[in-house]
């Protein structure tokens, strides 16, 4: 397995402590221009055990058409872990299959280190950090607080609108233990603090 980084600005890394001499001590390749992607190969970044660390603007600011970055793109979704990060990404997310992270670069590099720690290479680690169950759980609840926001307290939630409130959440096995055991917004509400 080889990890690289893909990230064209040295400064950026090293505003958030990632130097040359750490990237390398975590045994992270770097690639900082096109010629270097290039030189390395498309095939070899993209072989199936390698981790993947991309900044969303490499290829623009590369002067590359975007096709080289659609490509690179769809091939990186085979990759063991590929995490795209990026200043103009504002949200977080893992792909269900937990190979693909698309997050803000700030939560990339502040977290990459719990990442490197864990050898099982955690998704959720590079997307929240050391704690990401806790942190985990706190977005779910506020997600979940966002769609039933509106609904009176008193209210009791058919199962056809649990059902749909589930759907838009990925049917997130914590929200449906919750709803089968809560009828109405206020229970639902209290049973997550």
């Amino acid at each position: 397995m080889r990890i690289f980084l893909i990230d064209e600005k040295i400064d950026r890394q090293e505003k958030y402590g990632w130097t040359a001499e750490r990237l390398k001590e975590k045994k992270i390749e770097c690639i900082k221009d096109y010629n270097a992607f290039k030189e390395i190969g498309f095939n070899t970044i993209c072989q199936k055990e390698n981790i993947v660390f991309f900044h969303d603007s490499f290829f623009r600011n590369q002067t590359k058409e975007e096709k080289y970055q659609q490509d690179f793109e769809q091939k990186a979704q085979d990759l063991f872990r590929y995490v795209k990060f990026g200043g103009s990404i504002g949200f977080t997310n893992i792909e269900k299959n937990s190979i693909s992270v698309t997050l803000p670069v700030s939560q990339f590099y502040t977290h990459l280190e719990s990442f490197l720690n864990d050898k099982e290479y955690t998704a959720e680690k590079i997307a929240y950090g050391e704690n990401y169950k806790q942190e985990n759980l706190l977005v779910l609840k506020n997600n979940l607080w966002n769609k039933i926001f509106s609904y009176p307290y008193d209210e009791t939630l058919k199962d056809n609108k649990k059902d749909k409130i589930l759907e838009e959440l990925s049917y997130d096995e914590t929200i449906d233990n919750i709803f089968k055991k809560n009828s109405t917004i206020l229970e639902i509400k209290n049973a997550f603090n």
